[in-house]
């Protein structure tokens, strides 16, 4: 566990009846041939630690509760258990009895990624005794068209079900589906699911699931929200594990860590990225600017970033993160016509497109990818050696969007992020200085004059350059004197039902949970 970086933060029955991490997929010998076929054909001998030991738990029949970052490969992590338990039992003729392990996950494309893996692990179900016409997967997300994806469930309906909140209950509530047979529930990226607003339909999900399923609940961070609802989704005290150290490895030699080796703070986790990561910073001023000039510089020093990276090496592939959708299509067209493979993807663009361009960036077709946040937390594009930022947001998400590189065999990569001081985010410069210099990294001089200025308060979370209120008699500085209108540079503070009843779920569900009649 020391080599692996692998914490066990919590178990109920004591941390020794915790089964040892695994060296080697061979050593799981309940996982049957056809199983370890699939795995040979991928060339996946050797787990990564999060497999290692999330492994072992969930193929003991535990619950789980893993704290590990996007591109770790969680995904194996949770999807070869569910083909285990699947694979033992027996064949049901029942007209579409629903699936026996459901994923929920937070996005489109993350959805789409872990059934895309779960295929490529059922390659050779039909060899299974229990089920020789082969064990199923099917997806559900938002954004596709319904009706295709029922056809995909098919009347036999599917064995593994990868869904998002919102398409599942959709579907859920018209009939098409029901979760009666589900023992293996899996939420992936929880916490950004509490980003996007899911916590009710999260909650709603689980409320359908039979009480005695076996759990595992994956987040990359571990704030109190995150804590309270893992602990209500677990029937069972789950075991709790947390993967990385002070250089602690993850996927493809090696993932960045989302937690201080020192601890929490607050009961948050502190973000940190791998020191093989190479971050440069450009701290812009707001003061006094030009803002469509300065738009136009950023932008300027973008392209020029990009042709420097390709006159070093013609293979190096680039994700370009911006704000907004007319910022993709201008920038990804005007990469183009530079002579780029560039493209980019956005919530404007179809589902069907937006998937074939992701598909053509994994591949190296596309060799500049400019995207907004829809890409997704849980992504896995391997090999990307830049990652861009147009603009910072929040530490924790500068962290996973960095992490994107670097996930090549030697670990390194180099992000580039243009830095500014937002009234809404005050503290950023101090976290990311602590990102940096977790990484050993160079910190700019720009980045603590302005966390200097917000510790002194100087600069806070308030509009202008005083600390000022607002009053129903306009903007005042804080000796409560009054601002003349239009004083904008000033500062101010701007300030389901449903679940199990006894006896099963009321409306469709369970009647007798012995035979799932």
């Amino acid at each position: 566990r020391q080599e692996m970086n692998i914490l066990i933060e919590e178990d109920p029955q004591g941390e020794h009846s915790t089964p040892s991490p695994i060296q080697a997929f061979f050593d799981l010998h309940c996982i049957p041939v056809w199983v370890h076929r699939a795995l040979n054909e991928n060339a996946w001998e050797y787990p990564l630690p999060v497999q290692a030991q999330a492994l072992p738990i969930l193929l003991g029949g535990r619950s789980l509760i893993g704290i590990a970052q996007t591109g770790s490969g969680k995904t194996a992590s949770f999807l070869l258990p569910a083909i285990v338990q699947i694979d033992a039992q027996p064949r049901l003729t029942k007209y579409n009895p629903g699936p026996v392990a459901l994923v929920i996950s937070p996005t489109r494309e993350l959805a789409v990624q872990i059934s895309d893996e779960a295929a490529k692990l059922l390659k050779f179900s039909n060899e299974s005794r229990q089920h020789p016409d082969g064990i199923r997967t099917c997806v559900f997300y938002g954004g596709g068209r319904k009706w295709q994806q029922l056809r995909s469930f098919g009347d036999e309906g599917s064995h593994i079900l990868v869904a998002t909140p919102g398409r599942l209950l959709d579907c859920m509530k018209e009939g098409s589906t029901s979760l009666r047979r589900v023992t293996y529930l899996v939420f992936d990226e929880a916490d950004r699911m509490l980003d996007l607003g899911f916590s009710d339909d999260m909650k709603t999900v689980s409320s359908q699931v039979r009480p005695e399923r076996q759990m595992a609940f994956f987040s990359a961070t571990w704030p109190k929200t995150v804590q309270s609802l893992a602990c209500e989704f677990c029937a069972d005290p789950p075991v709790r594990i947390r993967i990385g150290g002070a250089n602690g490895a993850g996927a493809e030699g090696g993932d960045f860590l989302p937690w201080s080796a020192e601890g929490e703070e607050g009961g948050e986790v502190v973000p940190n990225a791998r020191e093989s990561i190479i971050q440069e910073v450009v701290v812009l001023e707001n003061e006094g600017r030009n803002w469509e000039k300065a738009e136009e510089d950023k932008i300027s020093r973008i392209k020029q970033h990009v042709e420097n990276v390709f006159a070093g090496d013609a293979e190096s592939k680039v994700l370009i993160f911006v704000n907004e959708k007319g910022q993709v299509d201008n920038l990804s067209n005007d990469l183009w016509d530079k002579g780029f493979q560039a493209d980019g993807i956005h919530s404007g663009r179809k589902q069907d497109m937006r998937l074939e361009v992701l598909e053509k960036f994994r591949r190296g077709e596309v060799r500049v990818l400019v995207a907004t946040d829809v890409i997704g937390r849980g992504l896995d594009i391997p090999k990307v050696s830049h990652v861009i930022i147009h603009t910072m947001g929040d530490v924790d998400d500068y962290v996973h969007r960095i992490g994107r590189t670097g996930r090549g065999k030697d670990g390194k990569g180099h992000a580039l992020v243009f830095f500014e001081f937002y009234h809404n985010r005050p503290d950023n410069a101090k976290g990311l200085i602590g990102v940096l210099e977790r990484a050993k990294q160079p910190v700019p001089d720009g980045l603590r004059k302005i966390a200097a200025s917000v510790a002194s308060g100087e600069l806070g979370s308030s509009w202008g350059g005083f600390r000022k209120s607002w009053s129903s008699g306009g903007w005042k500085d804080k000796d409560n004197k009054a601002q003349e209108s239009g004083n904008w540079k000033s500062k101010g503070n701007w300030s389901e039902g449903g679940g199990w009843k006894e006896g099963g779920w009321k409306s469709g569900g369970w009647k007798d949970s012995a035979d799932n009649k």
